[in-house]
């Protein structure tokens, strides 16, 4: 349990609405409201607590008491006007007091103080114990709307079938930024992976949510660096660490991996680790061809579980092309699932793609995930 303790001078309604958006979220957080209150009989009260100090309206020489000293200085978070970061404060250690951004939206908020909690405290948030279970989105083929599929199928999991689910984007650069409202100057998968790969900094690296954001579905992410992803950059032994300590988190059923189009050994790698593997082609004559040539490379591979851990979808295709498949289709042939190419399902709203799954282009991805949690 996290305890919030909210301090405002000059306008109430704004540290009510803010006590109500943020344990309306989050039940980890115990929260605790103050109007006006006076800070010398309240800094005395509360002496031998750990809380985490939001203050609204105060200025710096209503604070120079706190601020001198230690067991307040470092739990003060000042309510700013200014648009602020805390890892630039964590880094600055001439810092006072840590800053936030008073108008960001409280999921933002939510995360940067868990990560200023993590950081004070070095303990893990308590989340109830998930086995995780890791599924692939691959294709060898390019422009087959792979990642509106692996990110259609986490949102499928996460608002109807109450899955806590986290995805990942492998490609070399990512589109996640089109499909998740992404906030501003946000923590990214580079400064993630530098806490737990090159500063080994648990107390930071252990707390993801001071590090993902969320979509309106529930369904997590990284947000991805400028330039190359920096997925991209990790060994397989680096990839299986990472892997390592998000399933150790205990924190989601599913982490749904949308792989690069390549033949690396780290990607065959990851393919080996997934439960599932989503292999994706479009009806195209060429996209067919190159999936064929796939399989008869991983029926080859000794080490992968061809072809019981992948299932296989036909995405965008067209009514007719299903019917000729469905007509021609062999005992050899392995099961396909079909999503049509329902251009009503996706529109461009501001900088961000909207991909509806409650049309026609939804009936097949809730038939993959039918089939996917029927066969776990």
């Amino acid at each position: 349990m996290i305890h919030l303790t909210i301090c405002d001078k000059e306008n109430a309604e704004y540290g009510t609405a803010l006590v109500k958006a943020i344990s309306g979220l989050h039940n980890e957080f115990e929260m605790e409201l103050n109007h006006f209150c006076d800070l010398s009989k309240f800094r005395i009260d509360y002496e031998h607590d750990f809380n985490l100090f939001l203050m609204d309206g105060y200025t710096s020489e209503e604070l120079e008491e706190w601020l001198n000293e230690k067991p307040f200085k470092s739990r003060i978070v000042i309510l700013s006007e200014f648009h602020c970061s805390p890892v630039d404060q964590q880094l600055n250690q001439e810092s006072s007091c840590w800053q936030l951004y008073k108008y960001a939206k409280v999921s933002n908020m939510i995360r940067d103080l868990y990560f200023i909690h993590g950081i004070l405290t070095g303990k893990k948030t308590a989340y109830s114990f998930l086995k995780t279970q890791m599924i692939g989105f691959f294709s060898i083929s390019g422009g087959v709307g792979k990642t509106a599929l692996a990110i259609s199928f986490s949102r499928e999991l996460a608002r109807y079938r109450d899955k806590k689910v986290l995805y990942l984007s492998f490609e070399e650069m990512p589109a996640t930024e089109l499909f998740f409202g992404i906030p501003q100057n946000p923590r990214n998968i580079g400064d993630y992976l530098y806490y737990l790969l090159q500063r080994q900094d648990e107390n930071l690296w252990s707390h993801l949510d001071g590090f993902v954001v969320r979509d309106e579905y529930g369904v997590e992410t990284f947000c991805s660096s400028a330039g190359r992803n920096d997925l991209r950059y990790l060994s397989k032994e680096e990839l299986a660490y990472l892997i390592n300590v998000l399933y150790d988190c205990c924190r989601y059923d599913y982490i749904i991996c949308d792989f690069n189009n390549d033949l690396s050994d780290e990607t065959l790698k990851m393919i080996d680790q997934c439960s599932k593997t989503v292999m994706i082609q479009s009806d195209n004559p060429v996209s067919e061809y190159k999936t064929n040539k796939l399989n008869a490379f991983f029926k080859k591979q000794d080490s992968m579980r061809f072809p019981d851990d992948f299932v296989y979808v036909m995405n965008r295709s067209r009514p007719n092309v299903q019917r000729s498949y469905q007509k021609h289709r062999t005992a050899a042939m392995p099961m396909t699932i079909y999503c049509e190419n329902d251009c009503d399902s996706f529109c461009l709203s501001g900088e961000h793609l909207e991909v509806s799954i409650n049309h026609d282009y939804g009936i097949g991805i809730k038939k993959l995930a039918d089939h996917i949690l029927s066969i776990e």
